[in-house]
């Protein structure tokens, strides 16, 4: 009898296991799927710790160059295409400036000694609906030359001298395939 209560009372130390499996019962006996070991733990808290260990170094960094740099003057802005203030000039020159809706897709190129600002001049009518219609759209490009310097093409900007031109234009010749330019771009070879 003795020996019965000594085996209640004893500790199973044959492999039965109760874990909490996928479906969140708990099982006992053999296990159909192996218990994952915790190394993704692992990889998330050293991805933590190196994450705030870099914002720390790079937070250090940035504050040395604005200290450093604190005293540097930057240049003044300019805008080359205005909508309904940048004079454009038609191809050929035989009309009188006129002004654009609005311009997008600006970009530069540089060539020759020579830096050209294109984008595209979009002109804009109010239809019936009281809505803006896109009615005709252009390349225009803007000359600088590179031997200015900054203040002397502010200058010229501001004080409305720099005209930009028109370089594609859907009215052009006879041959009127081309309806609109959409998003001209500035590409270079070599």
């Amino acid at each position: 009898m003795l020996s019965r209560v000594v085996a209640v009372k004893a500790p199973r130390t044959h492999n039965r296991r109760c874990v909490t499996g996928s479906s969140g019962r708990r099982r006992e006996g053999g296990e159909s799927e192996p218990q994952r070991p915790n190394m993704s733990r692992h990889v998330f808290t050293s991805a933590v710790l190196l994450l705030v260990v870099m914002m720390y170094c790079s937070a250090g960094a940035s504050n040395a160059v604005t200290s450093n740099s604190g005293n540097a003057q930057l240049p003044q802005g300019v805008d080359l295409f205005v909508p309904q203030t940048t004079q454009v000039v038609p191809k050929g020159g035989t009309s009188q400036e006129t002004m654009r809706d609005s311009f997008v897709s600006p970009s530069l190129v540089s060539a020759g000694g020579v830096i050209a600002a294109f984008a595209e001049g979009r002109v804009y009518t109010v239809n019936a609906g009281r809505q803006n219609e896109k009615t005709s759209s252009d390349v225009v490009a803007g000359y600088i030359d590179s031997s200015w310097d900054w203040s002397t093409l502010v200058g010229k900007v501001n004080g409305s001298t720099w005209k930009a031109n028109t370089v594609l234009s859907t009215t052009d010749g006879a041959d009127n395939r081309v309806n609109f330019f959409y998003h001209p771009t500035t590409t270079t070879k070599g």
